[in-house]
């Protein structure tokens, strides 16, 4: 993948297992209500297999 990680979030790391536009095109069909939460894409792209946690941010660094 291009990066260690693409997104840094709650401490926590997440790298990505899919082309960055498999995550935006996944993202733009979720519905408005579940796009609120940074938290809840986070969860539902893990979930799916888009990304994986890497781990706390204070461990990469």
């Amino acid at each position: 993948m291009p990066r260690d990680y693409f997104v840094k979030y709650g401490g926590a790391a997440f790298q990505n297992n899919v082309d960055p536009e498999q995550i935006h095109h996944f993202v733009r069909q979720l519905p408005q209500e579940q796009k609120r939460s940074v938290q809840e894409v986070l969860q539902l792209l893990e979930s799916q297999g888009y990304i994986t946690k890497l781990s706390a941010t204070w461990e990469l660094q």
